[in-house]
């Protein structure tokens, strides 16, 4: 788990540093999330809704300095935008929900990395490195719905083993067995 300051700008700087840049680079992430969510925010209101959309948008409206809370990342709000912006899988894990992303208006590519980010201590984000058999949790439920026919490629792409892996996981905790577990602190 890497570790990146706690500035408000934390969400971002996890978004960076899980594509390969330096936690600096935040600002670019909220531009090219912000530029996104303007662009097709036709089918962002769609599956959001106005208010929430409206949101969003505020919370990655910030060029500098510490964020205040309003511009803080909302997840999993945001986990579409992130996905299909970067066109890669987003990881999503915290305490209280766990979900893949997937792009929704892109064929699947080529690209074997993918975005993991953790919500940790209720309000901070840390970016994750997954090992290639790592269990995925389930995609977030109503993709299949908002996805292009050509996104729905990404399933073809997407390990059914890892997310049985993460399913396991799940029966057996429900059923009080004891299983590995993900700390999430810092």
């Amino acid at each position: 788990m890497g570790v990146v300051a706690g500035d408000g700008n934390c969400g971002f700087r996890s978004i960076a540093v899980s594509l390969g840049l330096s936690e600096d680079k935040w600002p670019v992430i909220r531009k090219d999330l912000k530029n996104a969510l303007m662009e097709e925010n036709e089918m962002y209101c769609k599956i959001l809704g106005e208010k929430l959309y409206a949101e969003v948008l505020k919370s990655v409206e910030w060029e500098k300095g510490p964020a205040p809370k309003d511009n803080w990342m909302q997840m999993p709000d945001l986990g579409y935008a992130v996905a299909t912006v970067y066109k890669r899988p987003l990881y999503f894990f915290s305490q209280l929900q766990n979900f893949t992303f997937l792009p929704l208006d892109c064929y699947s590519s080529i690209c074997n990395t993918c975005i993991s980010i953790a919500h940790v201590n209720g309000d901070h984000f840390v970016p994750l490195e997954l090992h290639s058999n790592s269990p995925i949790p389930p995609i977030i439920h109503d993709w299949e719905t908002n996805a292009s026919e050509k996104a729905k490629s990404w399933l073809n792409k997407i390990s059914k083993n890892l997310l049985k892996k993460w399913d396991d996981m799940w029966d057996q905790h429900m059923n009080g067995r004891e299983i590995v577990s993900f700390d999430l602190s810092t």
